[in-house]
């Protein structure tokens, strides 16, 4: 039996098909009327002529009943991602052909369950850890992640700055240990996020995400509108954090994805050194207090720090 496809033995397949056309027509309508006024971005309709040439060959077929054939999975997944489906509504079309549904990220006491059990994971962690959900929100990090990256307690901060991103572009630290990141490794943070979130991208919280970073940092928007190129996280999407420090030396911490149950997410991410000089850093963050730490960094010639 195909593993993509629920039990059909007692469904007749013009049956299947046509609740599958009524589902398709209700999310089309929506769309229509949302962008009946104003236009599409890219030009879409959303009239059922548009759907047939753009993406369904026999739509028009199926809407007059000339074929009682039931779309593949990938064609019904193809139509989902013309009408900009939410992974709901893209439910709802699978389900209506007897195809197995998408894995949805737990919620609840669920969720919470798995944080829990991501948190103690993250603290028993000795190299810089966080915990992340789909949407790229800190839910913990470990003394060893704070220290190296300055930054300060989840408390702290608002939550909309709870983010990796944030993390990333180095805009809620306290003591700014490293210089702007190279932007290719922006890239390819920006480029996994999309990757991840592919089904995703149109939920509200993926475009508020987006709207408040483009907004937040002119890299991210200049990333972000750049022609998609996957091939920049062939063999290299681990390496991503990569940091020049005040004093010049590169440092170099690759990161593991680390599941914690069979779902994507949460997901613990840790951070491992790659060559000497960043073992050194961990070594001298874990022995020393942030204003040793800062000192290091910065060079102890040019400390600016009061003395003790």
């Amino acid at each position: 039996m195909n593993r993509h496809i629920i039990n059909r033995d007692s469904t007749e397949p013009s049956e299947l098909l046509q609740s599958l056309i009524v589902e398709i027509e209700k999310i089309r309508l929506r769309r229509w009327e949302y962008y009946r006024t104003t236009p599409h971005p890219q030009q879409k309709r959303f009239t059922q002529e548009d759907l047939n040439d753009s993406v369904c060959p026999s739509y028009k077929n199926y809407l007059k009943k000339r074929s009682q054939r039931l779309p593949s999975r990938k064609m019904v997944m193809d139509i989902a991602d013309y009408l900009e489906c939410t992974i709901h509504e893209r439910n709802t079309l699978l389900l209506a052909a007897h195809y197995v549904p998408m894995l949805i990220d737990p919620t609840g006491s669920h969720l919470e369950q798995l944080l829990d059990i991501g948190r103690s994971v993250v603290q028993q962690l000795a190299v810089p850890a966080m915990l992340c959900t789909r949407d790229w929100t800190i839910h913990t990090t470990n003394e060893a992640y704070r220290r190296i990256w300055g930054m300060p307690p989840l408390q702290e901060l608002a939550p909309y700055q709870r983010n990796s991103f944030y993390t990333l572009f180095d805009s809620v630290t306290e003591a700014r240990h490293f210089a702007p990141i190279h932007e290719h490794v922006l890239e390819r943070a920006i480029y996994a996020f999309r990757i991840h979130n592919e089904m995703y991208q149109f939920e509200d919280w993926f475009n508020n995400i987006v709207a408040r970073c483009t907004a937040e940092w002119p890299v991210f928007q200049r990333i972000w509108h750049r022609p998609f190129d996957p091939r920049i996280l062939v063999n290299n999407m681990q390496y991503s954090a990569i940091h020049h420090a005040q004093n010049g030396e590169l440092y170099r911490f690759c990161y593991a994805q680390i599941s914690i149950s069979s779902y994507q997410y949460p997901m613990v991410m840790a951070f491992m050194p790659l060559d000497p000089s960043s073992h050194h850093l961990l070594s001298v963050s874990a022995n020393q207090d942030k204003l040793h730490i800062n000192r290091y960094l910065a060079g102890i010639k040019n400390d600016r720090e009061p003395q003790d």
